[in-house]
């Protein structure tokens, strides 16, 4: 066993008799005190690939002394083999600034607007951030953006991604076609298999390094609650937070036990409140618990740095192509003589509440079933039908008030028979299959892409079966589908979704309940969408339009809305006509449809405005012109926050400014890649036999066969989507171009996720053949290298050294030379760019197996290696002040928090007393206390862990290689 201290990200430790490279090493409690828990993998032949956790006071864990560094000779043909070494480590040095290094190298065409929520992040201590980007923005982009850039910085090793069950799949093959990010989907299929895999006691997150899967399969299983208590992640995404924001669901609760267990955390969102502030503050608490003390009382400052939020009309100048200006079409279609007669009588209906106690005039059915009828007089008649069953089962309980419910009764009856005529000659839907033959919908494979929204499930019924007999197509299997969340499980909702994005699938107009309408990708190879009926809610309408109208679309937006018309226009034409003139507004000028009516909740709108009819108000008093004051109460004023916030934000820098490349000793990934495969495919390090692959340049596409280490160790953690069959080879291409272009083909091909792979250092087999190169020197090696260039006398040792702070987070990454003279004078630093370029490293450096003096320059080793330390340490000492001041504004925010939160108790305390005669009630006592505890437990935890931030262990420091000009 060895003392508890600190091992550096990147060093070399010795356990149990192998070699590893550190991961990272936390804090715990050990036996007699303080210990370490050492996150591993493994470097030599026994232990190769194995990831493992030592904890010090247990285990004796040896970090290998940079003094004791051997020194040997490099023979192989221009230093290939030390390039390559070189090369691995440069790769696995961890960015410490907040530029994006490689996120914006993904499969896109990078924009600078994207970069913003992984500069905010970055440039925070801890990563949590919500991206309230509005409808369409692409989202899933700065996701993936941010979380390659933890992963480039050694924090994105274990990562969850929460979505809604129609998400998974999508959000899944979104992260790994553009990122190469593999996330392993625990659907309820995924769950199943997994649960084939390993035993039935095992936490399956303990399991997987990276999942993703549904909210509402975490909050309905028991299992996985206390599983995830027991689980830590290095970062974990909830996307559509505003599900999770409402307190005291079991989806809050969720949420907030998620928080705890993760240093980073990013939710999205394109509503991310619904007008109530306490469920705003609820997010930024689960973001940052000091942010906010009270949740009736808080300002644009306590918040700004939690969240980005921009809207399309902020963001299109930029965006150009990748978004197309849409075009509104209102199809008004004039209700037939039997319509008008129905639509009469439903608006001129009086009923009844069927309670016993409470009787009288029920104003909000009727609007039911005129909404139910303007979407379908099927919906109608089934409504209709619902309550006339309710009517009876009352009737037969001796009801009080029996004779007005028999009238009732008899009035829907008769209203029954009046929507039952209009079946046969159903307007709206004669018009829906003109404007689809209009644009050249026949139901052929040839057929363009159409999505139709309702809301009743009802009428989605009855579209599929008279939308297939119109156009002489199969009702089940074939080209019409309906998306009906209810009654698919998520395996079959991420199914249709991804059939409905294929160019090729036989699927060709998708009838849609308002469950698809939130966060779901529609919009490839379909750019016209009905708005069969009209919900009369503003935010409803956006979210239906950005399925299509979002960040990606090729081709012009076509939106309809069908809109029954009558002779006498009655409030429910008003309200639709309304709405449809108000989103227009909202798009071109707000951005936010919640603003209109002040209520940032889609059910609140149409509960508001159904009840607002049922009392006779106008359309436009309901939906006014100018937005309602969201603190009448005298309360915060939200939007005004929000847009405070926004309105100082500063804007997107270019990307040349908000982006970095980092030093290369290769002009390409490709030629990386195909470098590494040359010099390892006959090494055992990959595993018994020759590894088979295959280049070509043309293309900059590599072929490799997994050999038999990688298909053990990392394709069981890869998506069964992103595996190529049996026998065939997994091919990477670094052109990004390309890799669109075969993403946009394997649209053209259904079921199928694209062939070909983005070559980049994140994807999981360059990750493996990283992990294969860093073992070359495994045995605390660094190669000697004649750079005559230097002259006779002069050495430089090569280190890369890395600071970390107790948190295990890099604040200090640095290479550099120490250069020395022949008799072990020490002659100062050099940086890396100018050593490159003085030995003329950074192009090919000619080895002629000159003879050189390992001796003399082994004996130089240690005070090279003390050099090193003194550089590092000055290092460390010049940025101390910025470390500080960075941890200094959190320290203020949670100073105010600690005020604020003792205040609010004290005046609790107060209140009590004053309605008690001086005394608190025992209960009441009991839970101040508590309540005080924990605001000191909170500020004492908050306050050791800023300090963790600044303070660091021993500086890892590695002999990486020498350049001798001496023979």
């Amino acid at each position: 066993m060895s003392a508890a201290r600190s091992y550096a990200p990147g060093s070399r430790v010795r356990v149990r008799g192998e070699e590893w490279v550190v991961e990272k090493s936390m804090p715990v409690r050990g036996k007699a005190g303080l210990a370490h828990a050492v996150h591993v993998q493994g470097l030599t032949e026994l232990v190769r690939h194995h990831k493992a956790i030592f904890v010090d006071d247990i285990d004796r864990i040896e970090p290998l002394a940079p003094e004791d560094t051997q020194l040997v000779l490099d023979d192989s043909a221009a230093y290939r083999k030390t390039r390559l070494f070189f090369e691995t480590l440069l790769r696995r040095t961890p960015p410490t600034d907040d530029l994006v290094h490689l996120g914006h190298r993904a499969a896109m065409d990078p924009m600078a607007y994207q970069m913003v929520p992984a500069r905010n992040a970055l440039s925070e201590l801890r990563q949590r951030i919500l991206i309230a980007d509005g409808v369409g923005l692409g989202k899933t982009i700065e996701i993936g953006i941010l979380l390659s850039e933890l992963i480039k910085r050694g924090r994105g090793r274990r990562i969850l991604v929460v979505a809604i069950r129609s998400m998974l799949a999508q959000l899944q093959q979104e992260l790994w076609v553009r990122f190469a990010l593999p996330l392993v989907r625990l659907d309820s299929e995924g769950i199943r298999r997994v649960h084939a895999k390993i035993p039935s006691n095992k936490n399956p997150f303990s399991h997987f390094d990276r999942a993703i899967l549904s909210v509402d399969t975490l909050k309905n299983d028991g299992r996985y609650r206390a599983w995830l208590e027991q689980t830590r992640w290095d970062a974990i995404v909830v996307d559509e937070c505003h599900n999770v924001a409402n307190r005291g669901s079991q989806r809050e609760a969720l949420a907030r036990l998620l928080a705890a267990t993760t240093d980073t955390l990013v939710l999205t969102s394109a509503t991310p409140h619904n007008g109530r502030p306490e469920s705003f503050a609820n997010l930024m608490r689960m973001l940052d618990p000091s942010a906010i003390a009270d949740e009736k009382d808080f300002s644009h400052e306590d918040v700004e740095h939690l969240f980005v939020r921009r809207f399309k009309k902020d963001v299109e100048a930029e965006a150009g192509a990748s978004f197309t200006e849409r075009e509104i079409h209102r199809a008004e279609v004039q209700a037939s003589p039997e319509e008008e007669r129905a639509l009469a009588a439903l608006r001129a209906l009086t009923l009844h509440t069927l309670g016993k106690s409470r009787h009288g005039v029920d104003r909000l059915f009727p609007w039911t079933l005129v909404k139910a009828f303007l979407s379908s007089p099927h919906a109608c008649l089934e409504s209709i039908d619902e309550r006339l069953k309710r009517l009876d089962a009352a009737l037969k309980d001796e009801h009080p008030h029996a004779e007005v419910l028999r009238e009732d009764a008899e009035s829907l009856r008769e209203l029954r028979a009046l929507v039952e005529a209009c079946l046969a000659g159903f307007t709206k839907l004669g018009r829906l299959i003109e404007e689809l033959r209009a644009i050249g919908f026949d139901g052929s494979p040839a057929s363009p892409r159409v999505l139709v929204f309702s809301e009743r499930i009802r009428t989605l019924e009855m579209l599929r079966a008279e939308l297939a007999r119109a156009f002489g197509v199969p009702e089940e299997d074939g080209p019409i589908a309906t998306f009906d969340a209810s009654n698919l499980s998520d395996v079959e909702q991420g199914q249709l979704i991804e059939s409905f994005g294929k160019k090729d699938s036989r699927l060709r107009l998708l009838l849609a309940s308002d469950a698809a309408s939130e966060g779901v990708n529609l919009h490839y190879f379909c750019h016209h969408l009905f708005h069969f009926d009209v919900p009369w809610s503003l935010i409803r309408i956006e979210q239906r339009m950005g399925r299509i109208d979002r960040y990606g679309q090729t081709e012009t937006p076509h939106l309809t809305y069908l809109l029954t018309t009558t002779e006498e226009q009655g409030a429910d034409q008003l309200i639709v006509r309304r709405l449809v003139e108000k989103e227009e507004q909202v798009h071109q000028n707000l951005g936010d449809a919640g603003v209109v009516l002040g209520l940032y909740d889609p059910q609140l709108e149409e509960d508001t405005l159904v009840e607002g009819a049922a009392e006779g108000r106008d359309a436009t008093q309901l939906i006014p012109d100018a937005p309602p004051p969201v603190n009448a109460d005298g309360g915060i004023d939200l939007l005004a926050l929000l847009a405070q916030v926004q309105a100082a934000a500063p804007g997107a820098e270019p990307l040349p400014e908000a982006t970095t490349r980092d030093i290369s000793l290769f002009p390409s990934d490709y030629a990386f890649a195909k470098t590494a495969l040359a010099a390892v495919q006959d090494d055992p390090v990959t595993g018994e036999g020759a590894l088979q692959w295959e280049a070509d340049d043309a293309h900059q596409l590599v072929r490799v066969y997994a050999p038999e280490g990688f298909t053990r160790w990392r394709e069981p953690f890869l998506p069964d989507e992103a595996v190529p069959a049996r026998g065939q080879p997994y091919r990477l291409v670094a052109d990004r171009a390309i890799v669109m272009e075969q993403i946009q083909a394997a649209r053209d091909n259904e079921g199928a996720w694209p062939g070909y792979h983005l070559l980049w250092e994140q994807h999981p087999l360059m990750e493996w053949l990283l992990d294969c190169l860093a073992a070359v020197y495994a045995r605390h090696e660094a190669p000697v290298l004649h750079a005559p260039r230097l002259g006779a006398q002069r050495s430089v040792f090569l280190f890369t050294s890395l600071i970390s702070n107790e948190s295990s987070q890099p604040v200090l990454a640095k290479w550099f030379g120490v250069q020395m003279r022949t008799k072990g004078n020490y002659e100062g630093t050099i940086e890396l760019e100018e050593l490159l370029a003085l030995t003329g490293f950074d192009r090919e450096l000619v080895n002629a197996g000159a003879k050189l003096p390992l001796e003399d320059l082994q004996r130089h080793v240690p005070a090279a290696v003390q050099h090193a330390r003194a550089h590092i340490d000055e290092a460390y000492q010049a940025i101390l002040g910025r470390l500080r001041r960075d941890v200094r504004k959190p320290a203020r925010r949670l100073d105010a928090w600690k005020r604020k939160s003792e205040a609010l108790l004290d005046a609790k305390e107060q209140r009590l007393r004053a309605r008690n005669d001086g005394q608190i009630p025992k209960l009441h006592e009991g839970r101040l206390k508590e309540q005080r505890r924990h605001v000191e437990r909170f500020v004492a935890d908050q306050s050791q862990w800023q300090k963790t931030l600044v303070r660091h262990g021993e500086p890892f420091v590695r002999l990486v290689a020498v350049f001798t000009g001496g023979e």
